[in-house]
């Protein structure tokens, strides 16, 4: 598990250290604490599939129906939740979304948490509860915030980010590489890096019916990871071994807990159906009913990992045969 005086030092460090720069430093040693600390789990818990947005890009809001499936909000109180959470061992836990401040509560629950356990980070658009966020009394984990031009001007949103900064927050700005949002990167990235201070991050557009023009991904390229594909997916087939479903997990609004986003999408979306032979593989069962169940050795797969937290947090590995 990793040690609570752990992340106070990388956020509070040298004087000298820009805002960004610390962000930056703290992000890494969250993503790979993992491997840093002895192998920590982690869960990405998605407290609810609601968003108070409505973004041409989203998976969730346009292209894949998931209320179809699981409660657009969870169904238990903070309480509940609480005594839920010690069916893991000691866990990193990442606050996403839908809109994960749509759950109304949220920071009672964030206040709550069995001690074992440690808030890691906390995606958010911060455009609901950003006052209660703010007046939180730990303020150790990161805030990755969500910049959507639809849905609001860098202006406003940049006040709110300074908000958080000024609570001592560590925090960054991520904004979606949408087709038509390219040309405006490097004014948002001037903007959020120079006069607010912190760090900007691009993410590709994932669509898998949308490939970028040579033009488009030579744009993005620039401020995306050089490890990371500028598409939809890793399309890789080939055999890899992960630890996601034994120290990686989904945990989602009704208590389902499956192996990694990839495995998710394989089992419950439209756009997936037919790419797996057996969906099945990535449903560990569901907290409140007693059914679930970790896997206890790393998994062995060959699907295409779709999402980047899939990478950094399962530790995926190519396997040689």
């Amino acid at each position: 598990m990793i040690k609570r005086s752990t992340v106070p030092l990388i956020k509070l460090g040298s004087r000298l250290l820009p805002s960004w720069l610390k962000s930056r430093l703290l992000s890494i040693v969250l993503r790979f604490s993992g491997q840093l600390w002895g192998g920590s789990t982690i869960i990405s818990f998605t407290p609810t599939y609601v968003c108070n947005y409505k973004c041409p890009y989203c998976t969730i809001n346009t292209k894949v129906n998931y209320s179809q499936k699981f409660p657009k909000e969870s169904e238990h109180s903070w309480q509940e939740w609480v005594e839920a959470l010690e069916g893991f061992p000691p866990s990193l836990i990442h606050f996403t979304g839908g809109e994960p401040l749509c759950y109304k509560e949220l920071i009672p629950l964030m206040e709550n948490m069995p001690a074992k356990h440690m808030i890691s980070a906390l995606a958010t658009n911060i455009a609901l509860q950003i006052d209660k966020l703010a007046a939180l009394k730990s303020r150790k984990f990161f805030i990755s915030t969500s910049f959507h031009p639809h849905m609001t001007d860098k202006e406003s949103f940049g006040e709110r980010v300074l908000k958080l900064k000024r609570a001592g927050f560590p925090i960054s700005v991520s904004v979606v590489a949408y087709p038509e949002l390219i040309p405006r990167i490097p004014e948002f990235k001037r903007y959020f890096e120079k006069e607010i201070g912190v760090r900007f991050v691009v993410n590709p557009y994932l669509d898998p019916q949308y490939r970028y023009t040579a033009e488009e991904a030579e744009i993005v390229s620039r401020y995306v990871p050089s490890r990371v594909k500028v598409g939809w997916a890793i399309e890789d087939y080939g055999p890899k071994q992960c630890v996601a479903g034994s120290k990686y997990f989904q945990l989602l609004p009704n208590g389902d807990v499956y192996t990694c986003y990839s495995g998710l999408y394989y089992a419950t979306s439209p756009l997936h159906e037919g790419l797996c032979e057996d969906p099945s593989m990535f449903y560990l069962g569901n907290l409140f009913d007693g059914s679930f169940r970790p896997l206890t050795r790393p998994i062995r797969c060959t699907y295409p990992c779709s999402e980047r937290c899939d990478h950094g947090y399962a530790r995926v590995r190519p396997i040689k045969e």
